[in-house]
């Protein structure tokens, strides 16, 4: 069991209170999420010019947080974001204690592309060399990362085509894509494992959390509207259409 945790801004000026308020919500998502994945923890910033950032480490959110590496992260939100992704992580394949295993994963930067998983995927290894795909971390979760950026064109990814990957792999799966050739599309995916959203039309944000308590303890003011993905839909947030969404089945 992991926690997936974030939030995806829509376009729209922000001050820098807003942006702070932001900073809190986020990091209440990851001190929220602990139990669910209290061995180590990790998160990116996205923006709108394609820059992005991680920091993750073997330690609970709430040493995490108050860590150097999560305070120079933290810095680096501003007006211009697109996404925070979060994640804890309880380990099943992979030692936490090697940081390339902790997510979010990256891809190589020649093809970026940034995932947070929550599930298990058997065999993981016979279904990269099946696709011929390469095997560079410890953990299951890799495949995911490896069916999308074979979904990743010029112009961001091919919804289809990662979908239809995803519909194809075994094992139980929650999980978050994002790529920094187009930030404007966030891919979020429920098969088995659950994924709860929370939309505010005024402040243009979207969060998301792997349990509704987590969600309602962390954006506890009012003008938040919380829903659960249903099982076997992947939602598209389309930031730059008020963060419109197109659902997908997976079925």
């Amino acid at each position: 069991m992991c926690g997936l945790a974030g939030m995806v801004f829509g376009r729209m000026n922000r001050t820098q209170a807003d942006i702070e308020d932001v900073k809190q919500i986020f990091s209440r998502l990851l001190v929220l999420s602990e139990h669910r994945g209290p061995h180590a923890t990790g998160a990116a910033w996205v923006k709108d010019n394609g820059m992005y950032q991680l920091a993750k480490a073997p330690l609970s959110a709430n040493s995490f947080i108050k860590s150097d590496r999560y305070n120079r992260w933290h810095q680096g939100i501003d007006d211009s974001t697109a996404i925070l992704m979060g994640h804890t992580r309880y380990p099943t394949q992979g030692s936490h204690l090697n940081n390339y295993n902790n997510q979010p994963l990256l891809s190589a930067p020649e093809q970026p592309v940034l995932l947070t998983h929550n599930g298990h995927i058997p065999e993981s290894q016979h279904i990269l060399e099946s696709m011929g795909l390469p095997r560079e971390l410890e953990v299951d979760s890799e495949v995911l990362l490896r069916m999308a950026c074979c979904s990743l064109g010029p112009a961001g990814f091919s919804i289809g085509r990662l979908l239809s990957n995803v519909r194809a792999c075994p094992g139980q799966i929650a999980a978050v894509f994002v790529t920094p050739v187009n930030s404007d599309e966030i891919i979020l995916v429920r098969r088995e494992r659950p994924l709860f959203l929370a939309y505010n039309n005024e402040k243009q944000l979207l969060a998301y959390a792997s349990e509704q308590q987590i969600l309602t303890s962390a954006v506890y003011d009012n003008g938040w509207h919380i829903s659960r993905i249903p099982a076997f839909m992947a939602v598209v947030v389309h930031r730059h259409h008020d963060l419109a969404t197109t659902q997908y089945s997976l079925t």
